[in-house]
């Protein structure tokens, strides 16, 4: 174990409507895949309308790579191709036999070295749970990352217990972990947060801790602080800072298990669990389900309200899908919160203990653990970026936000490199379009300009 590293910049969202470790098994009738849950993946179909599938099958692959594909989480038939503006492809459905049968696995899992690990994660499709810093993409089969991380934090709002994510399954975990630690001549780091069941299992168990001592170069670290302590992006900063022409690879923590399950039963299974929660629910829960599946059976009947956004991941950076959305690929958390236009008179005005505020602005400032119901409202309207110093209090990596966001918001690609623009995607600036005072869109801001960067 390396010692502690702690942040201290950031903001922790208390909202009430958190899951509680409570696990239901959801299955449903119908999946989809969604080509932009995969970040500038321009999407080449190789199957059609009414055509069976089977867990495991191909269903388009990147025009930049062909060598990556995606494939379908369940057996059953295509149900529809939905397609958008320009016949861009929305989402592919796909109707489930409740079968599960696999492509055929037998003589294809080999795990000796990279090269094989490759090619068995790109024949699988498994391959898009690897992702890389910069630019938060799919990885490239063909480059080699100084480090892999597996974080196994999330302080987000409403974020689930890890440890509860992988329960019972962390005989797979520990063999995904081995088998990706040999994608890398690096280090592998494993990342906890101080204070957790995962960090208690890590640090008093000793079959864990000999679990861990013999996978090559991993290394786990604990980290404390507000968020965003919990995210990779913050964690790499501090651990393998990224530098103009640096490959650092991400996974997440039931991925790795899903890796494992197919390197250590040869089987092919996109199972996972993820939690429903928000204060527009009556009961917030955990989900045992497959990836892709859609929301309407989770949520059905548990609306406190009609008027809700229905979020897959957290608040601050999840996609609104709407009450009949699917699970995005690489969420583990459903967000419900009310959904509302209403205009308060004297809204800042009025003392207020029930308003959360980053400044003292409410006396709720005096209650700190106090969790809140927040709803979509913005409370202002947007204008003209106004730089201050209220990013630099809620960003704990060594760079200037302000300057690098004005850098993002005209493009200057000599003054986002210098201003660490590979160190950071668009989640990392979440916090600060939360505390933003001209309500900026600091993350669109930063995707762009990544996306011009890269192309």
């Amino acid at each position: 174990m390396q010692k502690t590293i702690k942040t201290k910049k950031g903001l922790d969202i208390r909202l009430i409507g958190e899951a509680a470790q409570h696990v239901q098994t959801y299955q449903t009738s119908h999946y989809a895949i969604t080509p932009d849950h995969f970040k500038w993946l321009t999407p080449k179909l190789l199957v059609q309308e009414n055509e069976p599938v089977l867990v495991g099958q191909p269903l388009f692959f990147a025009k930049e790579n062909n060598q990556i594909t995606i494939t379908s989480p369940v057996s059953g038939k295509i149900a529809q191709i939905i397609r958008g503006e320009k016949r861009k492809i929305e989402h592919i459905t796909i109707e489930s036999d409740q079968l599960f049968q696999t492509v055929d696995t037998s003589g294809k899992i080999n795990d000796g070295n990279a090269e094989e690990i490759v090619q068995t994660l790109l024949h699988f499709g498994l391959w898009p749970m690897v992702r890389q810093r910069p630019y938060g993409t799919i990885a490239q089969p063909a480059q080699k990352p100084k480090a892999i991380f597996v974080c196994c934090t999330d302080t987000a709002p409403l974020a689930p217990e890890i440890s509860y994510l992988l329960e019972g399954k962390m005989d797979l975990f520990f063999k995904g972990l081995s088998t990706i630690a040999k994608l890398t001549e690096g280090t592998l780091y494993l990342t906890v947060k101080t204070g957790t069941k995962l960090f208690d299992l890590f640090t008093n168990d000793a079959t864990t801790g000999k679990q861990i001592a013999a996978i090559p170069n991993c290394k786990w670290v604990p980290f404390s602080g507000p968020h965003p302590s919990g995210n990779v992006g913050t964690q790499i900063h501090f651990l393998a800072p990224i530098q103009k022409g640096d490959i650092v690879w991400t996974i997440d923590p039931q991925n790795v298990a899903t890796i494992g399950n197919l390197f250590l039963n040869q089987k092919l299974d996109f199972t996972k669990r993820i939690a429903l929660a928000g204060g527009g629910l009556k009961n917030g829960s955990y989900f045992d389900i497959v990836n892709g599946a859609s929301v309407s059976g989770i949520i059905k009947d548990q609306l406190v309200q009609d008027d809700v956004r229905v979020i897959s991941g957290n608040v601050l950076t999840g996609s609104n899908i709407g009450k009949e959305g699917y699970v995005g690929f690489y969420d583990h958390l459903i967000s419900v919160i009310p959904e509302s236009e209403e205009r308060e008179l004297f809204g800042w005005i009025m003392p207020n203990f029930n308003k959360f505020s980053v400044s003292r602005t409410f006396f709720s400032y005096l209650m700190p653990h106090k969790k809140y119901n927040m709803d979509t409202r913005l409370f202002g309207g947007k204008r003209v970026p106004m730089f201050s110093d209220v990013y630099s209090k809620v960003f704990p990596m060594d760079l200037l936000p302000d300057q690098l966001l004005k850098a993002c918001y005209i493009k200057d690609i000599e003054a986002m490199e210098a201003l660490g623009i590979y160190e950071v995607i668009e989640e990392d600036f979440a916090l600060c379009e939360f505390v933003c005072p001209s309500k900026s869109d600091c993350q669109q801001i930063v995707k762009d300009a990544l996306f011009e960067l890269n192309k």
